[in-house]
């Protein structure tokens, strides 16, 4: 991910991303040196330690740190819809990567952007968004298709009992806007 609208001390980490389209979870495993606004903002977090966001199916939003604190984002975030593209408009081909693929733009709080390969299978390559207005910059994921597949996780990667600081029952989070942010999460 590079983030440096949200992030500006560490614009750019690494992610493992967990999605059911189904069940309308997913799950962020941010690793080491990750800027993510939630985890950033919350205080008892080390900034920058790994950090996994989940936006579970029983509507609420658990963080949890690595040193196995876990907390309820006060607001639920929620999970992509899979048909957050509906209403988009087909930009073209454009080379990302050494890759020809296909953009999409769709309106949403920002004007954001999507490229999926030009295969059958339309694997994503890269999603971004452009936040105009607000803070300028990029928030941008860079897929790695080498370890990209459709079938779905485990179901415990969306159980908040399985997550570190076995989330269940855990607190509401004392979260504050990070500095160097300047758009909000309403809470």
């Amino acid at each position: 991910m590079t983030a440096p609208a949200d992030s500006k001390s560490r614009p750019v980490w690494r992610f493992d991303y967990y999605y059911d389209a189904v069940g309308l979870t997913d799950r962020y495993d941010h690793k080491a040196g990750q800027g993510d606004e939630l985890c950033s903002g919350i205080r008892a977090f080390q900034n920058g330690e790994p950090c996994i966001v989940l936006n579970a199916a029983d509507g609420k939003t658990y963080v949890a740190s690595a040193a196995a604190d876990c907390c309820i984002f006060p607001v639920h975030i929620g999970a992509v819809r899979p048909d957050w593209l509906r209403g988009g408009k087909r930009n073209g081909t454009a080379s990302i990567r050494e890759e020809v693929v296909e953009v999409w733009t769709v309106a949403g709080q920002y004007v954001n952007f999507y490229a999926s390969s030009l295969d059958e299978r339309r694997r994503p390559v890269r999603y971004w968004e452009q936040k105009v207005p607000g803070p300028q910059g990029l928030k941008q994921w860079d897929f790695d298709l080498s370890t990209f597949n459709y079938s779905l996780p485990n179901a415990s990667v969306f159980d908040p009992a399985t997550m570190p600081g076995r989330c269940l029952g855990a607190a509401a989070c004392d979260w504050h806007k990070p500095s160097g942010i300047r758009h909000s999460i309403v809470v």
